[in-house]
């Protein structure tokens, strides 16, 4: 799970010095110090947060705890104390209690979402827990133009009635698929004077660019259009051959996919 920062500053101050820190946990009335630091060095006392709490060493005034990888049990009531000796000898202690819950977020399933609401892209599986990697959760029906012009929609599971929630930053970017051919007319063998269109359609994070070619001779291709459709309001025969496209976006460096060729045939004699 994520990560916490328990707070406890002091202001230092001259004729004081730092002699005990030392971090307790209440819970289920009792009380246990998970660490400590003294004239011998910092230990960790409860053999669960050994390897996962830290104080700083070298940040005077800051004796914050940082505790990584949360669990369930980590839950309670953490009080820092630390205890000053002044000139004169005399001890001062000084303590401030902090309430940790830690709350278990059930997975959700996301979907990439384009700015424009439409769904073009695959469905992905984010685990997000609470504030993890940073998650801003925005309620429902606001919109935040990200860098990438995505946003996260979660439905959560075993819910009658699904609540949606915005995770931008969770959204991460598909690279292009690679694109299939679709007519606007049954097959693709058609008469001359017809009216005929390919689409070009592939999967991935919007914006996708798309670039349509006719094949040619050895191999080589003639590039005739930008843009998802290739259309002829009148076919001539001399338009019939091989024709493939291109899709890319920015994921995936940019990666360029391409669909299988196509064979477009037209028959009879055009009228002019």
């Amino acid at each position: 799970m994520g990560s916490a920062t328990l707070p406890c500053t002091y202001v230092p101050s001259e004729g004081f010095t730092q002699q005990t820190l030392r971090w307790s946990v209440e819970r289920d009335s009792s009380i246990a110090t998970v660490f400590r630091r003294d004239g011998s060095g910092d230990h960790i006392l409860l053999s669960k947060f050994r390897g996962r709490v830290s104080v700083p060493k070298h940040s005077p005034g800051d004796a914050s705890l940082l505790i990584q990888n949360l669990e369930m049990l980590d839950s309670g009531h953490y009080t820092c104390q630390i205890t000053w000796r002044s000139t004169d000898n005399s001890l001062i202690t000084k303590e401030v209690t902090t309430t940790v819950k830690v709350v278990k977020v059930e997975p959700m399933m996301f979907e990439l979402i384009p700015r424009s609401g439409s769904v073009q892209a695959t469905n992905i599986s984010v685990v997000q827990q609470g504030g993890d990697v940073g998650a801003e959760l925005l309620p429902p029906g606001r919109h935040r133009q990200q860098e990438r012009e995505l946003l996260c929609r979660g439905d959560r599971p075993q819910q009658s009635q699904p609540s949606v929630t915005w995770a931008p930053v969770l959204c991460l970017p598909v690279a292009a698929t690679k694109p299939i051919i679709r007519a606007a007319e049954p097959g693709l063998t058609l008469p001359a004077g017809a009216s005929a269109s390919l689409t070009c359609e592939a999967g991935g994070s919007p914006p996708i660019s798309y670039r349509w070619f006719r094949s040619a001779a050895a191999g080589t291709a003639e590039l005739l259009s930008s843009g998802a459709e290739l259309a002829w309001p009148s076919l001539r025969p001399s338009d019939s051959g091989t024709y493939f496209c291109e899709a890319q976006n920015r994921a995936g460096a940019g990666a360029v996919q391409r669909s299988d060729a196509v064979q477009l045939t037209v028959t009879g004699t055009a009228l002019f």
